[in-house]
């Protein structure tokens, strides 16, 4: 199902937990503490706002689930709440065509005066629950687990225009990517 039905049907909420096999997209502008410092909080939210109108039709387009926004961070999911056979190619695909975006993004900003932004993309695959968050004032379909927490490490060691991927990832993805020399991490 598109996106707009799965929104429209109202299918996120109240959903039961349920383990299932999710490809975690995490990215996260390098240095934004520093720009948010510089310019005033109004600029912030504006720079914002068209970073993540941009980000944000890149992953509709890959049949991505945005899962939250955090400051200058998003969570994107594959295979939650609907899986597909395509899910670890189309999160791979939704990456590289976030980091091809930010060149247009990067022209936008300088001929506004403003400065170039730099993105951070970690990828992890594996076993998470998904299912509804909620209180009596506010409920969110996520997912939770380990995975969720690999896929977090994994995006704090990329560097900015960096993709990493999972070792869990890469196996289900060596047929249809080309990767660089392995990073060896060690993660909490």
């Amino acid at each position: 199902k598109k996106i707009e039905g799965v929104l429209k049907e109202g299918e996120f909420e109240h959903r039961e937990p349920r383990t299932q096999r999710v490809t975690i997209l995490l990215s996260d502008i390098r240095g934004f503490s520093a720009i948010a410092e510089t310019y005033s909080a109004t600029t912030v939210i504006e720079i914002l706002n068209r970073y993540f109108s941009v980000m944000t039709q890149v992953i509709v387009d890959n049949h991505g689930t945005i899962d939250k926004l955090m400051g200058d961070s998003m969570m994107v999911l594959f295979g939650a709440p609907h899986s597909e056979e395509d899910d670890v190619e189309r999160a791979i695909a939704c990456a590289v065509g976030m980091q091809q975006a930010m060149s247009e993004f990067n022209e936008q900003n300088i001929a506004l005066g403003l400065p170039a932004l730099y993105i951070g993309i970690g990828i992890n695959t594996g076993e998470v629950v998904s299912g509804s968050i909620a209180s009596p004032y506010h409920s969110s379909y996520t997912v939770i687990g380990d995975q969720v927490s690999l896929a977090s490490r994994i995006e704090a060691q990329t560097l900015r225009g960096q993709i990493l991927i999972s070792e869990d990832t890469y196996k289900l993805a060596r047929d249809f990517v080309l990767v660089g020399k392995p990073n060896r991490v060690q993660v909490k």
